[in-house]
This record gives C-alpha cells, structure tokens and sequence, in this order.
C-alpha cells in the first residue's frame, strides 16, 4: 500500500503529462472505491493561482486523479464534470 505523499506525486506526474494542471494549495486526498478498486481519489485544482496577479487568473477546473492504492498507478481522471477518463 502506498502512502497519501507517493499518491499526491503520482497524481502530480499524471497531471503533468496529461496538461491538466496542478495546484499544490489546492490539492484533497480521499480514500474510496472505484470500480472494484481500492484507490486514493487527488483532488487538485486546474490553475494554481497563488502566484499570480488577479489580472492573470483565469477560472479553473476541478480535477480528480484516481491512484491504486497497492500499484500507485494511475488508472483515470475525471475533469470538472466531464466523466471519468480512463488513463494511460
């Protein structure tokens, strides 16, 4: 099993090839089940705006990672309200 730190980096990774953006200000870790499988669910934001001016903010996306919580994959996403998306 690994640990909430291991998750929040593999979901940071994800995110990161993915283009979906991250905030660190803004990142939750729940545990739950998904589809038969015990995972940790990232919760993070799409636009990090803790070092930008109110000029430079744009409205940002909530975004779910999910991470199998033996493997410490990846297995999905699931941007704003759009559904979940399996990853790769």
């Amino acid at each position: 099993m690994i640990s909430l730190e291991d998750a929040k980096d593999a979901a940071r990774d994800y995110a990161s090839r993915h283009k979906m953006g991250w905030s660190e200000k803004f990142t939750f870790i729940q545990t739950a089940f998904y589809d038969g499988v015990e995972c940790y669910i990232v919760e993070t934001s799409s636009e990090d705006v803790e070092n930008k001016s109110w000029m430079e903010i744009e409205t940002s996306t909530p975004v779910n990672i999910y991470v199998d919580m033996k493997t410490g994959k990846c297995f999905g996403h699931q941007f704003g309200n759009r559904g979940f998306n399996k990853g790769i």
